[in-house]
């Protein structure tokens, strides 16, 4: 079918409208590049399957299917040797893996009725262990636990301490020079990581420390203190130290990833293609659509057709 044709069809508005139903972003894509086709068997197969997804939807047992991303760019970074995916992007890919399971089971408990729809179960990727480890190492708002290691739990508790040490100089520090009316406010801040008092420009040569910055105005001057330098030196040290082991634990779990990256890289697929299905499905349903008979020595007619 040429171009032109599906242009003067408003194909286009068509499957615009059906890929507002879809969840995924692999599915609503799918939608969108549909074209129409003159194989046969396809076309019966796929109205197959759109109708027993009406059915399921009719009787409101609706798919265990959420919004998704395309990960195929994570899945493949995945594979590569020495790669760390980010604690987001993981995630996703353990939301995938959960969808994947449900989906699963959805389609299993349901087998007998939709054969054709339950055929596509064997293609989703299943792995409880693998979502666990991602459990075990990263927390519900995006957070590499401390206890993904040993060494980052330590890591932590010595920077836990080192801050806990440094607020306590930087309280009798904020006493003193507040009696002597030297600070600008009550208050510590940060600079590059570090904590520096806000001292009264005239009464900065009374304080021994590095000179990190001063305000808009040259009234306030940012100094850290002697007495805290080597605390910070030590807490950006400790900084770096968590950061390094971070990133090898991401890589270590992006590794795991990886081995399993084509599975779920099928499943992501066949998940997007199941939720084109029901996609299809709610329009039909929308549109009070059917799917029409075939027959190959017959000529196509439409009966009482409308544009939708």
């Amino acid at each position: 079918m040429q171009p032109d044709v599906l242009r003067k069809l408003e194909f286009n508005k068509v499957v615009e409208r059906i890929s507002k139903f879809a969840l995924t972003e692999i599915g609503k894509n799918n939608i969108l590049t549909a074209l129409p086709s003159s194989s046969l068997n396809w076309i019966v197969r796929e109205g197959i399957l759109v109708n027993q997804c009406k059915s399921l939807l009719n009787e409101n047992e609706v798919p265990p299917i959420e919004a998704i991303p395309n990960l195929s760019e994570e899945l493949t970074l995945s594979k590569i040797d020495g790669a760390a995916l980010s604690t987001k992007k993981i995630q996703s890919i353990l939301h995938l893996l959960f969808l994947g399971r449900t989906l699963q089971n959805y389609l299993k408990n349901r087998c007998a009725i939709y054969p054709e729809l339950y055929g596509y179960k064997e293609s989703i990727y299943s792995d409880k262990q693998l979502e666990n480890q991602i459990l075990n190492i990263i927390s519900e708002d995006g957070i590499v636990k401390d206890s993904a290691s040993s060494k980052l739990s330590s890591i932590r508790k010595e920077i836990k301490d080192k801050n806990d040490e440094l607020r306590k100089v930087v309280n009798r520090l904020t006493r003193d020079l507040i009696s002597k009316e030297i600070l600008r406010e009550e208050y510590s801040t940060l600079r590059e990581g570090r904590v520096v008092l806000p001292i009264k420009a005239e009464h900065k040569r009374q304080i021994r420390g590095f000179i990190h910055s001063e305000s808009s105005s040259g009234q306030t001057i940012y100094i850290e203190p002697e007495e805290t330098l080597a605390l910070n030196n030590e807490l950006v040290s400790l900084s770096f130290a968590e950061k390094r082991e971070i990133e090898k634990i991401l890589r270590e779990l992006t590794k795991v990833i990886g081995e399993a990256s084509d599975y779920i890289q099928t499943s992501l697929e066949v998940i997007g293609y199941i939720d084109s299905l029901f996609a299809k499905a709610s329009y039909s349903i929308e549109v009070n659509g059917t799917f029409p008979s075939f027959e190959e020595k017959k000529s196509f007619t439409l009966i009482n057709g409308f544009h939708p």
